[in-house]
């Protein structure tokens, strides 16, 4: 059987069509298990996308986040935020995308006040948790939207109600700045950015240089450089540094393994700098920061049993 992967252009606008000019709606489930290595990789389009997981857990990386999203929650991300989905074996994903104009014509007045200020804003997403009520309004409105491609009669005008219905809930509770986002002209200096990244987050336990980090994303190493710094205001040396701290860090917590043993995992296989570079982003040692954590853990371990708040 083949695998599934998802075809973008340079700017990773992904190039499949979402419904069609009469009813710019369509609705997946993403089975994890069919895309080569699990993941959805980076792309982007101009549909928002509503998403929830069903079994399985799913991580969505956007910019330098990772959302991790258990059965029962889900996503709302923006149209044109760059995206990538990633989850073991089992994890299955159900989700809608729609165009913006799908709510209402593009210059019209609900257009207008109830439609752009959402789209338009700096707003990339809003996770929903079943602890907060009104998410589990929208998570609920979201179910039935997926239930109602079930039915045969009357079916678009049902779905076309649940998601004027989704929209609402979104727009009265977000409390969505309206602050502008970034022109569309810096596309392509995003989607060269998370390239990059991702090849840092795949490799970063190898000898990597500054030329493999940009030919990641096809482009000279002056400009790995103004996309990094433009993007994250770093360098892709000082990120892929940062980035192997914090994999080491985690790992002192979670494993018994030696310093000199996480260090060289952690791609740094001179232990003196591994330990110089730490206790500059830490403000201590690895060993410090090992039994700090330790402490923190006893100290949390009386109230585990404890059943959850609300």
């Amino acid at each position: 059987m083949e695998l599934k992967r998802l075809e973008t252009d340079e700017t990773l606008r992904e190039l499949k069509t979402h419904g069609d000019s009469r009813f710019p709606f369509q609705y997946y489930l993403d089975d994890f298990s069919l895309y080569e290595n699990h993941w959805e990789d980076w792309h982007w389009h101009n549909e928002v996308e509503f998403a929830s997981v069903s079994s399985g857990c799913a991580d969505c990386l956007i910019g330098q986040q990772r959302i991790t999203l258990r059965p029962g929650e889900g996503i709302f991300i923006n149209s044109g935020v760059i995206h990538r989905f990633e989850s073991n074996e089992n994890g299955k994903m159900p989700n809608i995308l729609f165009a913006p104009d799908f709510l209402a014509p593009r210059g019209s007045l609900i257009y207008e006040k109830y439609v752009e200020p959402v789209t338009a804003s700096s707003c990339e997403y809003l996770v929903l948790r079943q602890a907060e009520p009104w998410h589990r309004e929208l998570l609920s409105m979201l179910y039935q939207t997926y239930a109602a491609l079930e039915q045969t009669e009357m079916q678009e005008y049902t779905i076309f109600q649940h998601v004027l219905q989704l929209w609402r809930i979104l727009f009265q509770n977000a409390g969505i700045n309206p602050t502008p986002k970034e022109p569309r002209g810096n596309t392509l200096q995003q989607a060269r950015l998370q390239l990059m990244m991702q090849f840092i987050h795949d490799h970063f336990a190898a000898k990597i240089t500054l030329e493999e980090i940009a030919n990641a994303a096809s482009v000279s190493k002056s400009e790995a450089l103004h996309c990094f710094h433009a993007g994250i205001g770093t360098t892709p040396v000082a990120y892929l540094i940062q980035y192997r701290l914090n994999r080491a860090a985690g790992q002192l917590l979670s494993t018994t393994a030696s310093v000199s043993s996480i260090a060289m995992e952690s791609g740094m296989d001179n232990v003196g700098y591994f330990c110089r570079k730490f206790r500059q982003e830490y403000g201590m040692t690895p060993s410090e920061y090992r039994k700090n954590g330790a402490l923190r853990q006893n100290r949390k371990a009386p109230s585990e049993g404890s059943p959850p708040i609300g």
